[in-house]
Order: C-alpha cells, then sequence, then structure tokens
C-alpha cells in the first residue's frame, strides 16, 4: 500500500472513529433536545398555523374593507378592523366546510396556501404588512413621551399573555365544554349533527375559526386567535383614544386595559369574550366615523361587525339594539332618513349574522335554540334547569346600589377569573361620568364619540343586571367585558385630565398616578409569578410534557379521559354530572347542564325505567363524577333514586381518588 493509499484510510479511519465515539455517547447520554424534538416541532408548527391563518385573516378583512370603502381601508385604524372582519370571514368559510365534511388536514392546509397565494398575488398581503409595520412605527414614535411605567407594564402585560398561549386549554372550563369540543365534533363526525347539547348550538363563528386550528392538528393556534382578537380590540381603543383625545388619553386608556387580570388571563383562552369585545368596538368606532364624517360606509362596516357579533353570542343583541337606538337619536331630526339608516344597518347586520340561526332552525327547529321557541331535546323541565331562574339577587335595592363594589369584589362570581376585573374601573367611574356630563364641551366627534360608548354601556349593563337579578349563573363579570373595554376611554379621559383638581396643597394626579402604578406593578408581579408557575417556556419546548401538565393542574378531568380511554373503541358512554367532554376519544353525552339524571328521572320514572332507556339509546357505559353529583342534587330526593340506579349497575374503573367512576350498563336491563 503506497503512502497516499495509507493517508486515505487513514482519514476514513478518522471519521469514522470519531463518529462511532459521538455516537456511543448519546446513545448513552441521550441529549435532551432529542427527547423534546417531537413538542417542539409541534410547537413550531402551530405557530406556523396562526400566522398563515392570521395572513389570510388581514388580507382578507382588507379586501373586504377596500371593496366597501376604498378610502377607509387605507386609513390607520382599517388594519385592525380589517383583522378582526377577516377572521369572521374565516370562522363562516370554517363552518361550512365542516358542514360538507371537509376536515382533514391536508385539504385544510390546501385551502389555506391557495388563499394565501391568491391574496398576495391580489397584493393585499403586501399591503396588510406595510399597513401593520406603519402602524406599529407610527404609535411607537407617538409614545417616546408616554411614562415609562406604562410601557413597561403594557409591554409586561402583554408579554405573559402571550406566554400563556401556549398551555394546554385544560384550565379553560368553556373551551372544554363546547368552544373546542363543537369544533372537535365537526372533524370527528366529518359534518353537523344534531348534538344534544345547548351550548353547541350558541352562534359559532369563533368555533368556525378555531376548526381551522384543530382541523391542521394546532391546538394551540385557537388560543393564540383568541389572543390575536384581545390585542385588537386593545389597539383600537388605543387608536380611537388617541385619534379623539391625545396619546396621553390613549396610554391611560392602556393603562387600565392592562389593570384587569381577567381579561389578560381570558384572552390566552380559547374562549369568545374578545372577540364579542372586538366587534363592539368596531361597531361602535365605525358608528361614530360614520356619524362624524358623514360616511354611511362606515355605517356599512360597522353594520357588518355587529352582523359578527351577532355570530359570537346572543347577548349581541344588545350591541344590535344600541346601534338602532344610536342611530335613531342622531337622525332623530329627520324621521325618514333615520328609518332608511336603520333598515339599512340591520339588514346588512342580520344578513352577516344570519347563517348560525338559520342552521339552528334546520338542525333543531328554533334559530335561537334553545331560547324562546324550545326545539329538539327540549322541554319546560330542561328549560326550567336551564335558567335557574329566581336564583339571583331579586329587586333587592342594596345590592343593585353595591353592584360597582360588587363587580369589583368579585365576592359573587360564579368563578374567580370571572370576576376579577381590577379596582380602576370603580376608582375612576366618578371621573368617567363628569366626562359625559361635559360632553356638551366636547368637540362634535368626542361627544358622539361619548354618546355611542354612554348608549352602549347603559343597554349592556342593564342587560347584564336583567341577568343577575333572575339567575345566579349569569354572576359573572366577563358578560361585562364588551360594555367595560369601551368605558375605558371616557375613564382615561377623567384620568388624563385629573390636574385640573392639583392644588399646591395637594398634587391629586401626582397622589393618584402613583397609586395606579403601585397596584398594577402588584397585579403583574402576580400574573408573573402564575405565569412561571405554570411554567409556558416548559411545555413549548416540550421539557414539561402535555399529560403532566394536565394531570398537576386538572386532576380530575385527567383521569376522567383515561377511564374513558379504557372503554372499547365503540363504546358509547353517558355522563353524569360533568359537563366537559374535549379530548375524549369515544362516543360521549356530556352532561352540560348538570341535569341529564334527574331529566331522565323526570322521563322515565325510576332506575330500571332510566337504565332500559341508555340501553335502547346505544349507551354502554356510564361516567359518574362524584362531586359534580353532590353539587347537582346532594340532600336532593333524586339523590336516593341515583344511588339505585348505580347500584344496578357494574363497576368497571375508578380514579385514584374516586371522584370519577365508570360503571358499564347490563346488558338485557
Amino acid at each position: 500500500m503506497n503512502n497516499r493509499s495509507l493517508t486515505a484510510s487513514l482519514r476514513w479511519a478518522i471519521v469514522f472513529w470519531v463518529g462511532i465515539s459521538i455516537t456511543i455517547y448519546f446513545i448513552a447520554h441521550k441529549p435532551l433536545a432529542l427527547l423534546v424534538l417531537d413538542q417542539l416541532g409541534s410547537t413550531l408548527w402551530s405557530v406556523f398555523v396562526t400566522a398563515l391563518l392570521c395572513a389570510n385573516a388581514f388580507s382578507l378583512g382588507r379586501l373586504t374593507l377596500r371593496k366597501i370603502h376604498p378610502v377607509f381601508s387605507s386609513a390607520p385604524e382599517s388594519i385592525l378592523i380589517a383583522g378582526g372582519i377577516g377572521l369572521g370571514e374565516l370562522g363562516i368559510v370554517g363552518f361550512g366546510l365542516a358542514y360538507v365534511g371537509i376536515a382533514q388536514l391536508y385539504a385544510l392546509l390546501a385551502i389555506q396556501i391557495i388563499l394565501l397565494i391568491g391574496l398576495t398575488w391580489l397584493g393585499e398581503t403586501n399591503e396588510c404588512l406595510y399597513q401593520i409595520r406603519a402602524f406599529v412605527t407610527k404609535s411607537v414614535d407617538l409614545s417616546l413621551s408616554a411614562p415609562k411605567w406604562m410601557k413597561v407594564a403594557a409591554g409586561t402585560a402583554l408579554t405573559l399573555t402571550f406566554l400563556r398561549t401556549f398551555l394546554p386549554p385544560f384550565e379553560a372550563f368553556d373551551a372544554l365544554l363546547y368552544h373546542l369540543r363543537a369544533p372537535e365534533l365537526w372533524i370527528r363526525d366529518a359534518g353537523i349533527q344534531a348534538y344534544d347539547v345547548p351550548h353547541y348550538w350558541f352562534p359559532g363563528l369563533v368555533e368556525g375559526v378555531y376548526f381551522w386550528a384543530l382541523g391542521l392538528n394546532a391546538e394551540i393556534a385557537s388560543q393564540q386567535i383568541h389572543f390575536l382578537w384581545g390585542v385588537l380590540s386593545i389597539l383600537l381603543v388605543w387608536q380611537w383614544a388617541y385619534k379623539l383625545w391625545g396619546v396621553d388619553t390613549a396610554w391611560w386608556a392602556i393603562t387600565i386595559l392592562a389593570s384587569m387580570p381577567s381579561l389578560l388571563l381570558l384572552s390566552s383562552w380559547a374562549y369568545t369574550d374578545m372577540a364579542l369585545s372586538f366587534y363592539g368596538l368596531a361597531l361602535l368606532f365605525c358608528l361614530q366615523e360614520g356619524y362624524s364624517k358623514q360616511d354611511p360606509r362606515l355605517w356599512v362596516i360597522g353594520a357588518i361587525a355587529a352582523g359578527m357579533s351577532m355570530g359570537v353570542k346572543y347577548t349581541s343583541v344588545v350591541m344590535l339594539i344600541s346601534a338602532v337606538v344610536t342611530i335613531a337619536y342622531w337622525k332623530r331630526r329627520n324621521i325618514t332618513e333615520a328609518m332608511r339608516a336603520i333598515a339599512q344597518f340591520s339588514l346588512v347586520s342580520l344578513i352577516t349574522g344570519a347563517i348560525w340561526y338559520l342552521r339552528n332552525w334546520v338542525w333543531m327547529g328554533n334559530p335561537f335554540y334553545p331560547f324562546v321557541f324550545g326545539g329538539k331535546y327540549w322541554d319546560s323541565f330542561r328549560a326550567a334547569a336551564f335558567s335557574g331562574a329566581g336564583t339571583g339577587s331579586g329587586w333587592d335595592i342594596m345590592a343593585l346600589l353595591s353592584l360597582p363594589i360588587t363587580i369589583t369584589l368579585g365576592s359573587q362570581d360564579i368563578n374567580q377569573f370571572d370576576g376579577n376585573i381590577g379596582p380602576l374601573f370603580l376608582a375612576c367611574l366618578p371621573l368617567a361620568l363628569i366626562v359625559f356630563y361635559r360632553a356638551a364641551q366636547a368637540s362634535a366627534s368626542q361627544r358622539a364619540a361619548l354618546e355611542c360608548i354612554g348608549l352602549y354601556g347603559l343597554f349592556g349593563l342593564s342587560f347584564w343586571i336583567l341577568g343577575y337579578v333572575s339567575t345566579k349563573s349569569l354572576w359573572q363579570a366577563r358578560l361585562l367585558l364588551p360594555a367595560l373595554i369601551p368605558f375605558a376611554i371616557p375613564s382615561a379621559v377623567g384620568l388624563a385630565t385629573l390636574d385640573k383638581f392639583d392644588a399646591k396643597s395637594l398634587r391629586v394626579s401626582f397622589i393618584v398616578t402613583m397609586l395606579i402604578a403601585a397596584m398594577l406593578a402588584v397585579n403583574l408581579f402576580d400574573m408573573t409569578l402564575g405565569t412561571i408557575a405554570r411554567n409556558p417556556l416548559g411545555i413549548l419546548t416540550g421539557i414539561v410534557s402535555k399529560d403532566n401538565y394536565f394531570e398537576r393542574y386538572q386532576p380530575g378531568y385527567f383521569h376522567a379521559l383515561k377511564l374513558i380511554e379504557q372503554t372499547p373503541t365503540d363504546a358509547s358512554i353517558y355522563s353524569l354530572f360533568e359537563p366537559r367532554s374535549y379530548g375524549a376519544q369515544r362516543k360521549i353525552q356530556p352532561d352540560p347542564i348538570l341535569d341529564n339524571f334527574s331529566h331522565d328521572l323526570y322521563l322515565y320514572k325510576s332506575p330500571g325505567g332510566i337504565l332500559a332507556a341508555w340501553l335502547k339509546q346505544g349507551y354502554t357505559h356510564v361516567l359518574v363524577y362524584t362531586a359534580g353529583s353532590e353539587l347537582a342534587i346532594g340532600n336532593n330526593p333524586d339523590e336516593v333514586q341515583l344511588e339505585k340506579t348505580l347500584q344496578l349497575m357494574r363497576i368497571v374503573a375508578e380514579s385514584p381518588h374516586g371522584d370519577y367512576v365508570l360503571y358499564q350498563i347490563p346488558e338485557g336491563e
């Protein structure tokens, strides 16, 4: 062998030896990067899906605005409204695809990519990117003089909320009940079925957007989409306040919103509150701008926003009513013109929101299912159980007068996170009322903004109070968010003019500012600690597994799903006292209003009759949440009948702490 051959052999030997050495080392000492590679890939995929959906939403929305109002589509605030309108359009398309059974990952991905290519070819995507950059640049430039503590607080709140969107959705109760479960079923069933869950038939615009996220195997994208609606709402408040009152008021408005722990938490969950709040804000902004500029095309855009709010929640009827009353008030000197404007606005709104009501009419026999007309699976027993009539405060004058304090304390809210709106709305209430009182001294545009915000808030609050009076189930301060978020503007106007109360002996503005800064620091520190405890960075990198997180923070429901997985794949499970079913890999009938057993006892009279009915309906197993049974029928005559019914079945398995029990229904009962 010559020297050249020997040298070549040595080269290969060195490469081989080094490669073998490194390989056997990593076989024994597995690198963490390889262990978390799957989760890192899943996180990157979810972020890609979020970016893809957002890009198409902004471009679709801008295309819509450009067709309606080419001039407005170039205004700074138009990109915010375009994003929300585009998300709504994706929701409608998503539901349409679910209806026809197109729910496969590659089909949905192909549709989104084709949509992106088409919108880019039309120039909409590039124009959206340009407008977003211009909006951010202008906002940063305008904020150079803003107090540093406000910018730090807003940045901290935004960052922590975004990080929380990477957490699995297992703590978001309503997401597990229906916001994510409904689109999960649309995908599983490759179509829409007449599900016996009233919540699945609430307007489904947001669920239509979540359909895209789940269909593309990007669960957390649904939370990031809801976060986007929240960001758009906050930025629209900023832009509106800046446009009419200046940058100081705009920053005070941002500060008020950043002080609301419930708003920040809900923004990170796959809920609907931020979507509803955004469409309400967009409606108000377009109403005021259209009135101030005498431009009816802006009212058409506002009507589309109102129609999309009708696709989020039934309570959006308040938005439509307040808009009609506002238009009537502004046009009161010309009845004919008022009627024409109201008719046009209502028609556009109803056409935009009609799909959800037509869906309910076709499948459930009632466009407002289950309210007003009842419908499939509904009777007087269920209506009474769902309404919880008579459990509210009643017309207790002292309770009603103390509502501002009650709402702030959150002492009567069903859920703790619902009631934590922060103290600034209560603290600023006198200042905001002064601003409304002095509205006659403001400019025409400012006065119009205060009028529509005031009427909107009045109707929203009145509707909420009626719920508070009649039923405990509506004691949720988060249902006030659509009215509270715009109310941040008059509150901010009051704070920005607080120096008018200063005197040499007492600088009111300085003391109030320091108190607010201290309060915000405490709240954000609490939020920081909570975020660190949840460890979203561990989740998104895969250091903490999804199952470990689930078991730690929702151990009961985690073990319930594990029990369900023990059943045969063709099992049909009837749930008692457990409303949630998201993630269940079997056919399951949840207990959405905790009345499954009581209603069955009402219908079938005896334990034997109940079991016979369950078998006839095809159920093979029953999942019982024992803690839920104590809450729903504890110390109730139905409790004895429940025990007798359970004794007729065989226990298959129990969760580690006994809070869930899985029974098998004996054949032939």
